[in-house]
């Protein structure tokens, strides 16, 4: 039916947490489908994984 082999996913969500560490993360707000201007949040994660607020 299709033309590519299919895999099946691997479920890693009870070891991501020790294969990965999170280090920043960006949020991006837009007020609507209309007004095309971001505001966007930039977060610095401690070795917690605690965020803190810089705003960009």
């Amino acid at each position: 039916m299709y033309p590519f082999k299919q895999y099946a996913m691997k479920d890693i969500t009870a070891t991501f947490g020790t294969l990965y560490h999170p280090v920043k993360a960006f949020v991006v707000y837009q007020k609507d489908s209309y007004d095309k201007s971001i505001y966007v949040e930039s977060y610095d994660m401690d070795k917690m994984a605690i965020p803190s607020m810089h705003i960009l």
